[in-house]
């Protein structure tokens, strides 16, 4: 895709999942960003970026850095690129080396408004890069940084935490005039959890504490030594990297059992949710298996959109009892690898993509299938942006004839869905429970 038509798609996405664009100025220099309801802090940036901000400020005045050396920065978990940009705005100001900073997140639709707000204010792509990757996941074992600055989710769970301070130091450079340092801000519910952290692996070099957060600067203690294997993104996350896991359990919806190991950082992470309980015996009661099987498209893919963990996928691979291909979407990369390392210990593989929006990415999908046989989506509507018709003219677009389309969701949330449907769908049937409601369609054949 050419540099052209990345931005017109990131500017499709930014018009449907914008919120409001705040002004924001950070050594003197004047930012804009584009924020969403679905994304952290959503009315305006907020008061633990601000506060990091104004160490990180601290630090830059007194870097002295040697003619031409340049600077690598990571900003782990950046939500919409608010410390990566500011960072990186702020040291092209002060370096004359090179400048590499990068941004990751969990959310695929962070990784959108991360690049989207770096083009905004003229933060270019031969400067930052962004990735949809677990915090402190690498690409390169051997890639190290001079500076990580994070405004660490206080939801990413304790073990995941406790990883956080050794992992960070792990990814340091050791050498040049920067000398690896790491910046963190937390709530200060967490401030005590994280000093004891960075004491037992670090070497705390500043610890400021204002109204609400707390900021941690630290870097290596050459007295302690880690063994921190790298974090991939790969075919065997997350079962390589057990802290991640929160819990290992078998589960049984509808008389069928399933194992899954669940991991912090997303959804549906102890039982499965409603929608995914009450889709399921949806999908029983009007014999869906026998009425897919019957299909003479039955060899083509399933698509399972946002089904969190993968509770959903791992019963569907049970129920349907046949090696249909099966494709995984959804914004959270972490919930899409577990679903997929659970699907693989099941014998069933699978592929996934990290997508937010069905319609905007529905040329995507279509490289996958041109016909899904069924599509099950499990939509969570982010306020303000009802896309109802969006999401039915990619339905209409991405199954075959005779497919059937499984929908579960907030019950308040299915008459705008319903009253949107295409003329081409028929409605086989519903069930409504404990504030859900699962629906169930099939695409006529002749259309």
């Amino acid at each position: 895709m050419s540099s052209e038509q990345t931005t017109k798609s990131l500017a499709l996405y930014i018009d449907a999942y914008k919120n409001r664009e705040v002004d924001f100025t950070y050594r003197k220099r004047k930012y804009k960003f584009a924020l969403s309801h679905g994304l952290f802090s959503s009315a305006s940036v907020d008061t633990g970026t601000s506060f990091l901000l104004k160490i990180f400020s601290n630090y830059l005045d007194s870097l002295e850095l040697a003619e031409n050396e340049g600077v690598s920065l990571l900003d782990a978990g950046c939500g919409t690129g608010v410390l990566g940009i500011c960072a990186a705005g702020a040291l092209s100001a002060l370096i004359k080396g090179r400048l590499k900073v990068h941004c990751q997140d969990r959310d695929a639709l962070a990784q959108v408004f991360t690049e989207y707000n770096a083009l905004l204010n003229d933060i270019g792509r031969d400067i930052l890069s962004v990735s949809t990757e677990a915090l402190l996941a690498v690409k390169d074992p051997d890639r190290r940084w001079d500076i990580v600055l994070s405004n660490i989710p206080a939801k990413a769970g304790s073990a995941v935490l406790e990883d956080f301070v050794p992992r960070s130091i792990s990814l340091l450079k050791i050498e040049g005039s920067c000398r690896g340092k790491v910046f963190v801000v937390v709530v200060n519910t967490l401030a005590d959890f994280f000093r004891s952290q960075v004491n037992m692996n670090a070497l705390l070099i500043q610890e400021v504490k204002g109204k609400e957060h707390s900021v941690f600067v630290y870097t290596k203690n050459k007295e302690i030594t880690h063994n921190i294997k790298a974090l991939y993104m790969d075919d065997n996350f997350p079962l390589s990297f057990p802290f991640y896991i929160r819990k290992r359990a078998s589960y049984n919806i509808e008389k069928i059992n399933y194992f899954l190991d669940s991991v912090y950082g997303a959804s549906d992470f102890d039982s499965p949710g409603r929608d995914v309980i009450i889709a399921a015996k949806l999908a029983v009661k009007i014999n869906l298996a026998e009425k897919l099987c019957s299909n003479e498209r039955i060899e083509s893919p399933i698509l399972v959109h946002d089904a969190g963990q993968g509770h959903f996928a791992l019963w569907l691979h049970g129920y349907l009892q046949a090696a249909l291909p099966m494709l995984l979407a959804g914004r959270n990369i972490l919930a899409l690898s577990a679903a997929r390392a659970a699907l693989s210990a099941a014998r069933r593989a699978c592929d996934f993509l990290t997508i937010t929006d069905l319609s905007l990415e529905k040329e995507r999908l279509s490289f996958y299938s041109n016909g899904f046989a069924l599509i099950c989506l499990f939509p969570d509507f982010i306020p303000g942006c009802r896309r109802e018709a969006e999401m039915w003219e990619a339905l209409a677009f991405l199954t075959a004839p005779g497919a059937f389309v499984i929908a579960s969701m907030k019950s308040k949330d299915a008459p705008d869905f319903e009253r949107k449907k295409k003329l081409s769908f028929v409605k086989l049937g519903e069930i409504k429970r404990d504030g859900f409601k699962a629906l169930i369609f099939q695409k006529r054949l002749n259309k």
